[in-house]
């Protein structure tokens, strides 16, 4: 499931992985991944960061995010436009997509900002431990991402 990062509020994630469990047998497992915040561990860039052919030609504590803010349809809800292929600084953000199309209609093709919330190291972890039927079978980082896989348990 790689949904989840789009949904704005904590207790939105925390009712989506509680629905995620309610539909498994007992001894079920999910696995379930998230952008993490930290898209550099153990000095090793993550795929996301290595396609940006900037970023190749730097060492990664040098990365910079630029932002801006961005008020969504005259709600009054301001949040940072987020570089692409460069590292997180806020949780909480819009990032820049294009819908991929033919070659010739590429330049008309409207870029789109889809919210994501990136994910602190244990954030996740602690979301499924919040639901008393789950158990974390594993919690780790892969390429960008936050992963749990968690088990339905009889109580």
């Amino acid at each position: 499931i790689a949904v989840l990062h789009h949904l704005a509020t904590s207790d939105r994630r925390l009712k989506a992985l509680k629905e995620i469990n309610r539909v498994l047998a007992v001894g079920g497992q999910a696995l379930v991944y998230v952008w993490a915040k930290e898209q550099c561990r153990n000095q090793n860039l993550s795929t996301y960061l290595k396609q940006s052919k900037i970023n190749n030609k730097h060492k990664p504590e040098s990365l910079v995010e630029s932002t801006k803010e961005f008020c969504v349809d005259s709600i009054d809800v301001n949040l940072p436009i987020h570089t692409n292929r460069s590292n997180f600084i806020h949780n909480d953000l819009l990032v820049p997509w294009k819908l991929n199309q033919k070659k010739e209609q590429e330049k008309e093709s409207e870029t789109h900002l889809r919210y994501y919330h990136v994910f602190e190291e244990y954030e996740l972890k602690l979301l499924c431990e919040q639901i008393h039927d789950c158990k974390v079978i594993d919690y780790y980082y892969d390429q960008g991402n936050w992963c749990v896989i968690f088990e339905k348990i009889k109580i």
